[in-house]
């Protein structure tokens, strides 16, 4: 037996023996680093071959560790790539042999590699997949005449790339849309697939929501696969019914069969089923429900159902049944060419103040799942991190789906253990979240914790008419030491700006790449009273952020996606260390910006013989000098310093190098908040968090 334990913040896989009716003391198998994703097989002959993902030096790797003749060799590590390698599948054949599988985001997009183990050596690495398109979630079996097959995802190009409400035509496949399975053979130093591809014999509404394909064969030589569908209505608008089942499928040489439904495996997507064969040849399965009824798609009970899958007739899958491996020919459009070197260049920036040293770490706090009743081709909890790791490049990430599923414990369970799971010291940090959904005038609220452990606070009825404020939650939240950040402001879910708690809710999301921008009417990216449409969900103006400024209210800006929307988005926070805590200091503290692209932007005011950088407030006797210093992705068509809804100063760079200072002697008595937009040639753009003066 095999399992993932934590311990601290990493994970370590633990192994069991059980022999002569007794089990032995368990042994740690993973080396160092935090380990996940593991899988176990074993041989005819009795040897077990158990592999995992493992986090060592910010990224992940594959590795392996034997054990033979009552003894575990040492870890050997299977991939090599510098990118992050993915949820590996390993399968043992009957002459001692181990074959591997994994998928890597080597070439910036996700590829299946594999490679074979015998007498304690590997074999080379062998690329199975070279194609720009999203290629994943593997599995592996071992045919009689020792063959190793494979099975796996297929998706299209660009995977989770630039894509959004205000991009007409995205030149990217979401995180989760269209999904097919594909399956191949190594048969004599040759890929080779099956004559007949199963998405042959899949009813039309299969062929592109048919995906996570597990494989065994029966003792007959039938090839066994159950994948997962995915069941639903209204395709082409949000609020689609989700629900996965599973379906069995079996392939004899020439014909794969319909798809069969298991009873009571509805769930979300990535519920697999496992396979394993027994002593007289029969496959069995084990899998998960969560019974959610079609008509509610509200999770209830979970359970795991077991069965033995049937007999098939014999089955024999020779050489006339197979043809070459081939990819059909795929066009990826380059979706910002030079974001390698941008993201290094972020990444690199020092912001000195004080004797304080901040660096900028980017991320998203508006991530929704299939958690969430409202999924519209967001993908699962693992692909939310997958996205957040490989495709965007950053460095942390919020989970926040809806009361994290119906308020419901396991949910929120669920949601909480991956937080953990995917920590990588010094690399990736997600943060604790959850959205809380209250329509106009309270508006919906991204929740944020650095600790974990907190349940989500159910919403009163009062609450969605409007006849209770934020009090209550407010309170709830300086008890568990949580954060608050208003969205989609502008709309109706947002607010009119009745409630505010400094301590409690620091930051508004300025932009959000499912929707539009709510800086102020007409701004860029934002909606006006005489086209209300370009603003989605709804038009309620006085949600605007300038509006909340006016008011007082002390709030810091960050941009981030919502539902959909990948790529295009990205909340910027400038902390003094690389931890949950560090960053959820750093957005206590508003030291944060919101961009559409990976934008450097320096924001300070001298004043007093101090420095202070975005987000400060203080006092000063005399004028304060700004100083602003931008990088851009691209050449800067516009840089503004704004003031109390006032332009006070604009330059026209048309470098993507820009910066300036600019002292502040017109500025009345009293308070003013002042911020710095970043605008460039293509469209992109960058909002500072205001900094108040009071003088």
């Amino acid at each position: 037996v095999f399992w993932s334990e934590r311990d601290d913040r990493r994970w370590r896989i633990w192994g069991r023996r059980k022999q002569n009716g007794k089990w032995q003391s368990p042994v740690e198998v993973s080396g160092g680093g935090s380990n996940t994703f593991h899988r176990a097989s074993a041989s005819a002959r009795g040897d077990v071959f158990v592999v995992w993902q493992s986090y060592r030096s910010g990224q992940s790797d594959v590795y392996l560790r034997w054990f033979h003749n009552g003894v575990w060799s040492p870890e050997f590590r299977v991939s090599d790539s510098p990118a992050n390698d993915w949820e590996p599948a390993v399968a043992a054949s009957a002459d001692g042999a181990a074959y591997i599988a994994w998928d890597s985001y080597d070439r910036g997009n996700y590829d299946i590699f594999f490679r074979g183990f015998r007498d304690g050596k590997l074999s080379p690495i062998q690329p199975v997949t070279t194609s720009p398109r999203f290629q994943a979630h593997v599995a592996a079996a071992v045919d009689a005449r020792n063959r190793p097959w494979l099975a796996w995802d297929e998706s299209g190009v660009n995977w989770a790339k630039d894509q959004g409400f205000l991009i007409p035509t995205p030149l990217a496949a979401p995180i989760h849309q269209q999904r097919s399975v594909r399956v191949a053979t190594l048969a004599d130093g040759r890929w080779m697939e099956v004559a007949q591809p199963p998405r042959d014999v899949f009813p039309d509404e299969m062929r592109e929501n048919a995906e996570h394909p597990q494989i065994a064969f029966d003792g007959g030589g039938s090839l066994d696969m159950i994948f997962r569908h995915w069941t639903r209505r209204n395709a082409r608008t949000i609020g689609s019914p989700i629900e996965w089942e599973n379906f069995l499928t079996r392939y004899d040489g020439r014909n794969w069969a319909a798809p069969a439904p298991l009873p009571d495996s509805a769930g979300s997507i990535e519920k697999h089923a496992a396979l394993a064969r027994d002593a007289h040849g029969d496959v069995w399965a084990a899998w998960m429900t969560d019974h959610r009824p079609f008509a509610t798609m509200v999770p209830a009970k979970a359970d795991i159902y077991c069965a033995r899958l049937g007999a098939a007739p014999p089955a024999s899958i020779g050489a006339e049944s197979l043809v070459p491996f081939e990819e059909a020919p795929a066009e990826a459009i380059p979706v910002h060419a030079h974001e390698p070197e941008n993201v290094r260049a972020v990444r690199g920036r020092t912001i000195q103040a004080n004797g304080k040293h901040y660096r900028i770490y980017r991320g998203d706090m508006h991530r929704h799942t299939d958690v969430s009743q409202d999924f519209k081709y967001d993908g699962s909890l693992i692909e939310a991190y997958r996205y957040a790791m490989d495709s965007a490049a950053f460095d942390f990430l919020a989970v926040t789906d809806h009361q994290n599923g119906y308020d419901q414990e396991f949910t929120w369970w669920q949601n909480q253990k991956l937080v953990d799971l995917f920590f990588v010291d010094n690399a990736f940090v997600p943060l604790y979240a959850y959205e809380r959904s209250v329509p106009y005038p309270n508006g919906h609220r991204n929740i944020v914790w650095a600790e974990r452990g907190t349940r989500t606070l159910p919403i009163s009825r009062a609450e969605m008419q409007g006849t209770e404020g934020a009090a209550k939650l407010y309170a709830y939240l300086r008890q568990s030491h949580g954060i608050s950040m208003p969205h989609s402001s502008g709309t109706g879910q947002g607010t009119d700006w009745r409630d505010n708690d400094p301590e409690i809710e620091p930051l508004v999301e300025i932009y959000q790449g499912y929707r539009t921008s709510y800086e102020y009417e007409r701004a860029p990216r934002a909606a006006t009273a005489l086209n209300p449409t370009a603003q989605k969900s709804g038009w309620e103006p006085k949600g605007f952020v300038w509006n909340a400024w006016s008011k007082g209210y002390k709030l810091g800006v960050q941009s981030s996606s919502d539902h959909w929307s990948t790529h295009i988005s990205y909340a910027c926070l400038l902390a003094e260390n690389f931890t949950r805590e560090g960053l959820v200091d750093a957005i206590r503290r508003r030291h944060t910006y919101g961009a559409t692209d990976n934008i450097i932007l320096d924001f300070r005011a001298q004043s007093n013989g101090k420095t202070y950088i975005m987000g400060d407030s203080f006092s000063a006797a005399v004028a304060p000098q700004y100083s602003v210093r931008v990088a851009g992705t691209g050449p800067i068509l516009q840089i503004d310093l704004i003031q109390n809804r006032k332009f006070i100063y604009t330059t026209r760079p048309g470098t993507a190098q820009a910066s300036f200072e600019f002292t502040d002697r017109g500025a009345e008595p009293g308070g003013t908040w002042t911020y710095v937009r970043v605008l460039q040639q293509d469209g992109q753009l960058a909002w500072s968090s205001p900094i108040w003066v009071r003088r």
